[in-house]
């Protein structure tokens, strides 16, 4: 019996494994080419205007069309859906114009806002079965599952930066060689980092330390990106398996798919104007159920460090690449230390989760906010010089060690504080997140850095302390109610 259960927890191990590598190939190839729109398509603010239409969209359509297509479609035919929104997103960029990049990017943010909850879905899954033939708590394995997820996440964007670096590292040194680049003067360090305005005439007199001096190298790298998408979509395809959402409550409000039997009928146009009622009262059921989550108590007092997440995590891959990497080291260069950063992300995900179904998450989480103070406060008075530009390395090292906390632990928080409804957890998760991103991006051509750091600084104390007050009442009831503490990680 012991042996047959190992060998059902190497099944799922492997079919989780297969899962997560078309997650890595499909990251991998979007995710470095969103990293440099702030950089690569500046000019006009493009990039930004596109990346926020795609994440407001992204926030807006979460609350409706994502339980819509969770619970009206195989999960594996929505993520293949939702990753072909990123394809096209990705070869869009050989048409960098506002009529072009913005209304793909909206198509894109209905992906977005579908592909996570989505993930979240199997990865939940996996876990969930792989504990069924185990011994260990369910929680515990869920936080270690997702901390699985998010390395290859992390790891995923490490390969795509790298891939990137290595293609315009290349194209620059071709084409230095060949006599085609144009030798810029000495970069005014002072207009970067923090004090980076983003003032049209500053940017228009360092557009060479963004935008890559071969359109070819910049159309390879493009294809190159478009590729692994596409890998990712036949893997998809062929091998990841069909699941159905579970429910965990009958008398959950989303149990709301009408069967096949509510639409059989004799009249044609009836089943056509019982299915529209049907949506048409799906559609509200769920809104209600949105609400009814976003009003919880609960999750009031964990909104704030979701989108907290958010704006962190969209800090470190529009801000910082343009305002740092860019700006003082040359685009060439923002491939290679975003890998940095995502690596980094990466490692502190994997042992951090692993760290946290131990001893609870808040001793990290206490860790990451003084890290992050620290790193802030540092970002502000920072001044720096061209013996010192090195320290941008660094600074992204740190930086994404702490994304490796914010991101999965902010997660593991909405599957801990609703165990009973956990698929619409993940949702608002999501919508919060996305909105962090949207907003990050809005007002990234209208604000200093220096003042976005701020803001930063301010949500992220209030965050800590209404995540105190969450994890005080849910320790309450706890007690309250006798439960193990094994049942809720803290």
């Amino acid at each position: 019996m012991v042996e047959n259960h190992i060998g059902d927890q190497r099944k799922v191990i492997f079919s989780f494994l297969v899962f997560a590598l078309s997650i890595y190939l499909n990251f991998a190839g979007f995710g470095s080419l969103l990293c440099l729109q702030t950089s690569i398509n500046i000019e006009d603010g493009v990039g930004a205007a596109s990346s926020t239409a795609a994440y407001a969209t992204s926030t807006i359509f979460g609350l409706v069309i994502t339980p819509l297509l969770l619970l009206k479609f195989e999960s594996k035919y929505v993520l293949v859906g939702c990753t072909i929104t990123y394809l096209l997103y990705v070869l869009a960029n050989y048409f960098p114009e506002s009529y072009v990049l913005i209304p793909v990017g909206i198509l894109m943010g209905i992906g977005e806002a579908t592909m996570w909850p989505v993930m979240f879905v199997y990865v939940v899954h996996y876990a969930k079965q792989f504990a069924s033939f185990g011994t260990k708590d369910t929680a515990a394995v869920i936080t270690r599952f997702t901390g699985y997820f998010f390395f290859a996440y992390q790891l995923s964007e490490t390969t795509g930066n790298l891939l990137s670096y290595a293609i315009l590292y290349a194209g620059k040194t071709i084409t230095v060689n060949e006599g085609n680049s144009t030798m810029n003067p000495a970069v005014n360090l002072s207009v970067c980092g923090a004090n980076d305005c983003q003032y049209p005439n500053v940017t228009n007199a360092n557009l060479n330390q963004y935008v890559p001096q071969s359109k070819s190298v910049l159309y390879a790298m493009i294809g190159v990106m478009a590729f692994l998408i596409l890998v990712a979509i036949g893997i998809m395809l062929c091998l990841v398996p069909k699941i159905s959402l579970e429910n965990h409550d009958n008398n959950n409000e989303l149990e709301l798919c009408p069967t096949e039997s509510n639409l059989i009928s004799n009249n044609g146009e009836k089943e056509v104007t019982k299915t529209k009622e049907s949506n048409l009262q799906f559609t509200k059921k769920t809104l209600k159920a949105a609400m009814k989550q976003l009003l919880d108590p609960r999750q009031l007092l964990i909104t704030p460090i979701t989108l907290y997440s958010g704006l962190y995590m969209s800090f470190m891959f529009a801000e910082m690449p343009r305002s740092y990497s860019s700006c003082m080291l040359g685009v060439t260069q923002s491939g290679l230390c975003l890998a940095i950063s995502h690596t980094c992300s990466a490692i502190t995900s994997h042992f951090g989760c692993k760290l946290a179904s131990k001893i609870g998450r808040t001793i990290p989480l206490i860790a990451a906010f003084f890290i992050d103070i620290g790193i802030y406060t540092f970002l502000l008075f920072w001044i720096p010089t061209s013996s010192t530009t090195w320290l941008v390395y660094v600074i992204f090292a740190v930086v994404g060690s702490m994304d490796g906390v914010w991101q999965p632990q902010s997660n593991d928080i909405h599957a801990a504080h609703f165990p009973e409804n956990q698929d619409m957890a993940f949702v608002i998760w999501s919508l919060w997140t996305t909105l962090g991103i949207a907003i990050q991006y809005g007002w990234s051509t209208s604000l200093c850095v220096y003042v976005k750091i701020y803001i930063q600084i301010g949500l992220l104390c209030f965050s800590m302390l209404c995540y105190g007050i969450a994890e005080f009442r849910i320790r309450k009831i706890r007690r309250k109610t006798h439960e193990p503490s094994s049942q809720i990680t803290i």
